[in-house]
């Protein structure tokens, strides 16, 4: 990690001043620089480019939609488009639950086309997420850190460092819907893929809707040995998916830690 604030105070840039340049939160850019909270990999990459010092690898490969938009022309990690069915098209099921979410944070239509979705039950999980402050982004689980398995792209090729659209949680979580696993031989396709940063360990994320197959999930989790969060259709149609996934990942790693 770069000493942030050593090269700030070298550069004679005071700290209010970074965090109006940057348009960053004051508190937040003083508690990362004196260690209290972990950088955020977009807040890091930006005062890294203020500062003129290198980004760190981690924050190389994490763009939000906006950047990862205005570089993808020249960057070498640019999406898979993706030929499945898309969260833009599995947005206009369960009405009545996005009735009552009211949903005011929707990403733009570019970034649900470029997301896979196998159930409007997904769009409603991912609705509610961004409802709760994740921001639509684009990464490369491999650069991040993604290690157990080979992964895929949707063309069945090895994804390597392309990046794959995400819903980025500053100082909490990126998760990677509907990434395909490839293990032992065989494809296994998860809802999503989580990175927790508070324990920096990666997790599947399962919707277990009318049509899973529970003895087959059995079979997968034990091939998997990755840890499952799994949430019911009904927590998901009555709004409680973002909260139920904060209690799965506190249960593993408890705030504060």
């Amino acid at each position: 990690m770069f000493e942030i604030r050593q090269h700030r105070l070298l550069r004679r840039v005071s700290l209010r001043k970074m965090a109006q340049d940057c348009d960053l939160d004051f508190r937040s850019l003083s508690a990362y620089e004196l260690g209290k909270r972990q950088w955020p990999l977009q807040a890091l990459a930006t005062v890294c480019d203020y500062l003129g010092l290198p980004r760190p690898v981690d924050a190389v490969y994490c763009f939000s939609w906006t950047e990862h938009l205005r570089s993808q022309q020249w960057h070498r990690w640019s999406l898979e488009p993706e030929t499945a069915s898309t969260w833009a098209q599995q947005r206009h099921t369960y009405s009545a639950s996005y009735k009552e979410l009211s949903p005011k944070r929707t990403p733009p239509l570019h970034f649900l086309e470029a997301v896979r979705c196998d159930s409007g039950l997904e769009a409603l999980a991912w609705s509610q997420l961004c409802e709760a402050g994740a921001r639509p982004a684009a990464a490369s689980p491999v650069a991040l850190g993604f290690a157990p398995y080979a992964l895929v792209d949707p063309r069945g090729f090895g994804l390597g460092l392309k990046q794959r659209p995400c819903l980025w949680h500053e100082d909490e979580y990126l998760l990677f819907p509907q990434v395909t696993l490839l293990v032992q031989g065989r494809l296994y396709r998860p809802d999503a893929l989580l990175l927790d940063f508070r324990s920096g360990c990666w997790h599947l994320i399962e919707i277990d809707g009318g049509g899973h197959n529970s003895e087959y999930d059995l079979q997968r989790d034990l091939v998997l040995h990755l840890r499952v969060f799994r949430f019911t259709s009904g927590g998901i149609t009555g709004l409680r998916f973002a909260s139920d996934l904060q209690t799965s990942r506190s249960s593993v790693c408890p705030p504060g830690r």
